[in-house]
């Protein structure tokens, strides 16, 4: 809305007023000319912030106001458990626990926290295996074979043998002495002088010539080449530059300046318009959407947010802070420890449990009577009536959104109008195509190798000068060489003399002393010849290796081994044992006796109210489905749930099966300070001003210039 100023009220007020009050004064007939000009009109207008809504009115007092939910914090009162969350919503529960009783079935006994019935039987008599029952206890008779010895010698073959052994007696042939087990015999013939192979025999001595090429060497100063002796003289050459180069500061080079002009190019991206560069970019408009929208895809969106219905699940009633449905059972029945369940009644009709007289007990026949115990089933509890039980179930609200919306528990309806465009800054065009025109300097740059200088590119190149010899030839280390040619020059080497165009040397020495027969050797010329010598024995003694054997026979005798008796041809012996005790299959012995066990699981029953469920040290009880006999399949599933909790965490919680009694109800909702609890959520309204802005406009506004005044006589 906008507010309209007074001033153009008042200006005409103004203007008819000076009308009247000039109307009756100045020059009869004088009608004032007609002005106009431009009148400001400022109205104002008031918008909120985005997230905000209002404002509340228009002036100075507009508001804009925020509405923010969340959900509120359950919390359960003190002494209580809290469990549940999610989707399903919290419980409060009170726990009371109390100790089960354990219960045998008739006929057995409570042994080590089991129940147990014991059966006895007979034990059996029989012999150890490979004796016999002989009538009066177990014997076994062992036969064996006798024993052959010798009172003298060694038995060999059924035989005794006893040997004697003694060394032989050794012979040579004639002309040969015996030593030990050999035969020796020696002869030797005379010397005779010799000369080496490559030495002549004189008559009194041995002599060799021995012939040696002349050795080639050159004069002081020369040096062998081939065959040849060369003495060579080095100089230094002297240094010659290129025409158009010259010396330069460094020694031994050379060096040639060559000058162009500079080349001129635009950056990449860039075209050449004469002395600058220009590069021409183009972008897509940027698009927006008013205030309180969206955009994405070129659409705007926006949310309008409307409060879903809930409603609880068919059979269930709404309490105002959540869904509930109650369910009835009827009351069991189960007998204390010992009892069984009897056929008959109290006065009043109720159920009762009997214990009559024990296998053991054979004397009477009387029975004991209790009065049955009754308890809900599991999951239930006592109800207003002792006699019924009862079990509450709770289930969160369900919510439904009007067609069109969607979301649960709060629904929303989407609009969507096109989006708006505009260019970024610096760009030109019509929001959809922008386009910049962007202009550089262009680039100087000389070519590869060239120095840029103020408007020239130059490159300094380097080489080494030309070396030039007076005398000789240049060669590969730099320096000039001078060759001078002579024939190589001869001679003998030492210790020996030049004789006809040959070096030769004369070497004399001693005869040299060897046996007239290569069958001999030095120093003495003789020979042994050397043979086995021949081994003898007596006639009655047998030779062998160099030993002489006599051996002598005797007869075998026999006996039996200890212990054994003898029995003809062979021997035995008679083994007894007293009789082995056994029990039938299944039975184990007991002071004497054979007996077996037959076991089963007592029966954990509960007060009335109570649900049989397991304790942890850390606090918590967690109800089982069965509340009355767990049998051993249960007990060992229970074991290997503990063994998988041990597997994957540190240490399982000590677990102890207790009576439990729960109550289970919804929780409290609280907000923190400054919200407001609607339901389950807490809500806040921030306030803040809403923003003015103001709009100046112009009007044409016309009136009558006041009629001039005279001074009196002037007409």
């Amino acid at each position: 809305m906008r507010v309209v100023a007074s001033a153009v009220c008042c200006l005409l007020l103004a203007v008819a007023h000076a009308q009247h009050h000039h109307s009756g004064h100045g020059k009869k007939g004088y009608t004032p000319p007609v002005h106009s000009k431009q009148v400001p009109v400022t109205t104002y207008s008031y918008t909120c912030p985005k997230g905000y809504e209002g404002p509340s009115e228009e002036g100075k007092g507009a508001t804009c106001s925020k509405t923010t939910s969340y959900p509120a914090k359950p919390q359960c009162p003190k002494g209580t458990t809290t469990s549940g969350g999610g989707k399903n919503g919290m419980t409060c529960t009170t726990t009371d626990t109390k100790p089960y009783e354990l219960v045998c079935p008739g006929g057995y006994d409570m042994h080590k926290g089991t129940c147990r019935q014991e059966t006895a039987a007979a034990p059996e008599t029989y012999c150890t295996k490979g004796y016999e029952d002989d009538g009066t206890q177990c014997s076994k008779t062992t036969t064996v074979n006798k024993i052959t010895y010798c009172t003298k010698g060694t038995l060999e073959g059924g035989e005794c043998k006893e040997r004697s052994t003694f060394d032989a007696t050794y012979e040579c042939p004639d002309d040969y002495t015996v030593q030990g087990t050999k035969c020796y015999k020696e002869t030797s013939v005379p010397k005779e002088n010799y000369c080496p192979d490559d030495h002549t025999d004189t008559g009194t001595e041995c002599q060799k010539a021995e012939t040696r090429d002349y050795i080639m060497y050159c004069q002081p100063g020369y040096t062998k080449v081939g065959d040849k002796c060369e003495k060579k003289t080095v100089t230094r050459p002297k240094y010659v530059c290129p025409d158009s180069s010259s010396p330069s500061g460094k020694k031994g080079y050379c060096y040639e300046t060559t000058a162009v002009p500079m080349e001129y190019y635009c950056p990449t991206g860039y075209d050449d318009a004469g002395e600058a560069c220009t590069r021409t970019s183009s972008v897509s408009g940027i698009g927006y959407c008013t205030s309180g929208s969206k955009g994405k895809g070129g659409e705007c969106t926006s949310y309008t947010t409307i409060t879903a219905a809930k409603f609880c699940p068919d059979d269930y009633t709404d309490t105002g802070t959540g869904c509930s449905k109650s369910e009835a059972a009827a009351k069991v029945t189960s007998c204390p420890k010992g009892y069984s369940s009897s056929s008959h009644t109290d006065p009043n009709g109720a159920a009762m449990c009997e214990l009559c007289g024990q296998a053991s007990d054979k004397k009477t026949s009387a029975c004991s009577y209790k009065p049955a115990m009754s308890h809900c089933p599991p999951g239930y509890h006592t109800g207003e009536s002792k006699d019924s039980c009862t079990k509450t179930t709770t289930a969160p609200y369900q919510y439904t959104c009007p067609d069109g919306t969607s979301g649960k528990p709060t629904c929303s309806q989407k609009e969507t109008t096109p989006m708006q465009y505009r260019c970024p800054k610096g760009y030109e065009g019509d929001g959809q195509t922008c386009t910049k025109v962007t202009t550089v300097s262009k680039i100087a740059k000389c070519p590869k190798g060239y120095s840029q200088g103020k408007d020239t590119c130059t490159k300094t190149t380097s080489s080494k000068p030309t070396p030039v010899c007076d005398q000789g030839e240049l060669n590969g280390g730099g320096y000039c060489t001078t060759v001078e040619e002579i024939p190589m020059s001869t001679k003998c080497p030492t210790g020996y003399e030049d004789t006809e165009g040959k070096c030769v040397r004369i070497s004399k020495r001693p005869y040299l002393v060897r046996c007239s027969d290569a069958a001999y050797q030095l120093p003495d010329c003789k020979k042994t010849e050397v043979t086995d010598a021949t081994p003898k024995c007596p006639e009655e003694a047998v030779e062998r290796g160099g030993i002489c054997t006599k051996e002598e026979t005797y007869p075998v005798a026999e006996k039996c081994p200890d212990g054994y008796d003898d029995a003809g041809e062979n021997c035995s012996k008679t083994s007894v044992l007293p009789y082995q005790t056994k029990c039938p299959k299944g039975y184990s012995m007991r002071n004497g006796a054979c007996v077996t066990y037959k076991t089963e699981s007592p029966t954990k029953v509960c007060p009335d109210g109570y649900d049989l469920g397991t304790g942890h040290s850390k606090g918590g009880y967690t109800s089982h489905g069965k509340k009355r006999e767990l049998g051993r399949r249960r007990r060992r599933r229970s074991k290997k749930r503990v063994r998988g909790y041990s597997k994957h965490h540190k240490a399982a919680p000590a677990a102890t099966e207790v009576c439990v009694s729960e109550t289970s109800y919804a929780p409290e909702y609280y907000c923190s300070k400054g919200a407001e609890l609607v339901g389950k959520e807490c809500t806040t309204v921030s306030t803040i001003a809403a923003h003015r802005q103001a709009h100046t406009t112009y009007t044409k506004q016309t009136y009558q210039a006041p009629a001039p005044t005279h001074k009196k006589g002037s007409y």
